[in-house]
């Protein structure tokens, strides 16, 4: 008997396709999988990317360490450094649409005698964009040594050593120019120095600067630090040494009031800051003094006058500021609010031995602040006697002290200063 067989009266039953909502989840899935390796994708690329940039660094820097090679002991230099030479200090390249710094740095390096130019250090910086981020950074950095063959030929010349601290330690990368005629460059290297070699006997002038940092001043010029070393001295067969310190610099914005608490403008003003233990001191008007930059490590001695009628209207006031800065670890702001103050009464003649009935001149600043002062050993109030130029204290056989203080309304008193004075024996 033949087997039975069944077939279906119509031919699309018993076959199901997709729904709608299996179509949309598969797509939603699919999509969920593609966005997540989309961030894999880009950083493959921009890992590839970054290692392509990275051959092509190091092949530029293996070129210059190639071309320097090739040239006699006497032409290893960089053009306008020291040593002097014909490789250029910055060269710039784009490669693929990516923008390389080349920086050729060469040194001189002392040797294990007193030979301060035995021979020459080199030193190939490649720069270019990071891939992931775009900042600027070292992509690829080659060195190597260049010595003399032969003989070294005695050059009848003199050298400068120049080398830079930053607290307890020696800051590399800085950048020292030395003039005479001509301005040589070079960079501190890892030990902080960098020697100019091979110089004429003669004076030289030698300046350094970092970054943000600012090195710590040696006097003023006009309304600026005085950063530069001048007139270092250069003597066949010796090397002059040259320091420098750099540190983070802070700015001082001050704010001036009354004694009422009444803001003052700083407009006419300026203020004077003298380094405690220097011999020099910088003026600046007081609108600008926040665009100054200032040594952290000094106490100050703050001076604000009146340009109009160089009226003297603020001294130090230690317990509003007392001139110090605390140590910053980046350029810093530093606000401090003050109150005006009248400057303490000055006797003329000056504190000691005197004549018998020598009359005592008491002044102020601002002129117009009243004195009062007391003879008999107390302090003076505004109730004590008021100093009159036409009645000036005389100083009595045996000699006498004088109290003063100065005021004036809108300021603080001055503090009380004493004069004693005593007359010659009989």
């Amino acid at each position: 008997m033949a087997p039975l067989r069944t077939c279906n009266a119509h031919p699309g039953w018993g076959q199901r396709g997709f729904t709608l909502v299996e179509v949309l989840v598969a797509l939603m899935i699919l999509t969920v999988l593609t966005l997540a390796f989309i961030p894999l994708f880009v950083y493959i690329s921009e890992g590839s990317q970054a290692n392509r940039a990275r051959l092509v660094a190091t092949k530029l820097a293996a070129g210059v360490i190639e071309e320097i090679r090739a040239l006699d002991y006497e032409q290893v230099g960089t053009v306008g450094g020291n040593p002097e030479g014909s490789i250029p200090q910055l060269q710039t390249k784009q490669i693929e649409g990516i923008n390389y710094t080349i920086e050729t740095r060469i040194w001189w390096v002392q040797g294990s005698d007193s030979n301060v130019t035995a021979y020459k250090k080199v030193q190939v910086t490649v720069k270019a964009p990071d891939a992931l981020t775009g900042e600027v950074v070292d992509t690829a950095v080659l060195g190597s040594l260049v010595a003399r063959e032969g003989e070294k030929t005695i050059v009848q010349a003199g050298e400068i050593k120049a080398e830079v601290r930053w607290r307890d330690s020696l800051k590399e990368n800085v950048k020292i120019d030395v003039t005479c005629t001509e301005t040589q460059t070079g960079w501190t290297d890892e030990e902080g120095s960098v020697i100019f070699g091979e110089l004429p006997a003669g004076t030289y002038s030698v300046a350094a600067s970092y970054s943000e940092m600012m090195v710590k001043p040696v006097g003023v010029t006009g309304q600026i630090w005085k950063t530069v070393r001048d007139n270092m001295l250069v003597e066949n067969w010796k090397t002059t040494p040259v320091y420098f310190d750099v540190e983070w610099p802070v700015q001082l914005a001050l704010t001036l009031r009354d004694a009422d608490g009444n803001p003052v403008s700083p407009e006419c003003l300026t203020a004077t800051l003298k380094p405690e233990g220097e011999e020099f001191a910088l003026s600046c008007s007081l609108a600008t003094l926040a665009e100054l930059d200032l040594w952290p490590g000094w106490t100050y001695d703050l001076e604000i006058k009146d340009l109009t009628g160089d009226k003297y209207i603020r001294s130090q006031n230690p317990s509003e500021w007392d001139g110090n800065f605390s140590l910053p670890s980046s350029p810093t702001t530093v606000r401090k609010t003050l109150t005006v103050k009248v400057g303490m009464p000055v006797a003329d003649p000056t504190p000691g031995i005197v004549p018998e009935g020598a009359a005592i001149a008491l002044t102020a600043l601002p002129a117009d602040a009243a004195i009062h002062y007391s003879v008999d050993g107390t302090d003076p109030t505004t109730e004590s006697t008021l100093y009159d130029p036409d009645n000036k204290p005389v100083i009595p056989s045996g000699g006498l002290t004088i109290k003063a203080i100065a005021v004036k309304d809108g300021m603080l008193s001055s503090d009380v200063v004493v004069f004693q004075y005593s007359t010659p024996a009989p």
